[in-house]
């Protein structure tokens, strides 16, 4: 019940962007369950945080990377302590005290963001990027730019999950990314408008890459998007896929047909 009281909180004082402070100090009343709960405006923002996994050593402070000029407003579970919401850190800002923490054991955490994260950069901050070893949920959590996203997380494997649908840049959003396991299910391309060096220097699977062309055709109408594949090859599958974006002018860098 606690951490339901504290989504409805978030949700009501955090995801609108009305009221940017410490929705921890706040309270919402909960009638057993039976109350209407009626927010005072339209959330277009659903109710799965971003979830990742990280291996630190002992003393190991790992810095989320927030870029600039970007709306943040979240609670932060670092996997290692109580799981009482109120003991969460809360972030407003990409330069926050509390994008910063140091682990005390050495271990594998997952951690988990509540709230409003609408950028995500390691290209800007490649601080932790060698910590980061999966994203188990990207997240229903406000993206709008993955500009750089993971870029040099070169231990990076297994990426699922997230909702795509405001983000307009991805551009070296994987770029050394080299153990990466991509699963493009749930996203939505339809306002990217650029790929550029996206997989730079990454070799996805035949079927990886393929899903991952058939997806963008599926949900964009976007034209003349550069696409860096990286050493990517596609298979027979996606060879239809491959062929309408480039005759909407897409400019696609890949390792050709397999």
């Amino acid at each position: 019940m606690a951490r339901l009281i504290f989504l409805l909180s978030l949700l009501v004082m955090g995801a609108c962007g009305a009221d940017s402070g410490d929705f921890r100090r706040r309270t919402v009343t909960d009638n057993g369950g039976g109350g209407v709960f009626d927010p005072p405006c339209a959330l277009d923002l659903a109710y799965q945080g971003f979830v990742s996994t990280w291996q630190v050593n002992a003393g190991d402070t790992v810095r989320l990377p927030l870029p600039r000029g970007f709306n943040y407003n979240f609670a932060i579970d670092w996997g290692d302590k109580s799981e009482e919401i109120s003991d969460f850190p809360y972030v407003s800002s990409y330069d926050d005290p509390d994008v910063s923490y140091t682990y005390t054991r050495a271990g594998e955490y997952e951690v988990t963001l509540y709230g409003m994260v609408e950028a995500w950069s390691f290209a800007n901050f490649p601080d932790s990027k060698d910590m980061i070893v999966a994203v188990d949920e990207l997240g229903d959590v406000g993206w709008k730019s993955l500009e750089g996203a993971f870029a040099g997380c070169s231990n990076l494997g297994a990426v699922s999950g997230g909702n795509t649908t405001k983000v307009t840049n991805m551009s070296r959003m994987f770029a050394g990314a080299t153990s990466l396991q991509l699963d493009v299910t749930s996203w939505n391309f339809k306002l990217v408008a650029d790929m550029d060096g996206m997989f730079n220097g990454v070799t996805l699977t035949d079927d990886a890459y393929g899903r991952f062309l058939q997806r963008i055709v599926q949900t964009t109408k976007q034209n003349s998007v550069p696409l860096d594949a990286g050493n990517s090859h596609y298979s027979s599958d996606a060879a239809a896929a491959h062929a309408t974006l480039v005759d909407a002018g897409w400019e696609i860098k890949d390792g050709g047909p397999r």
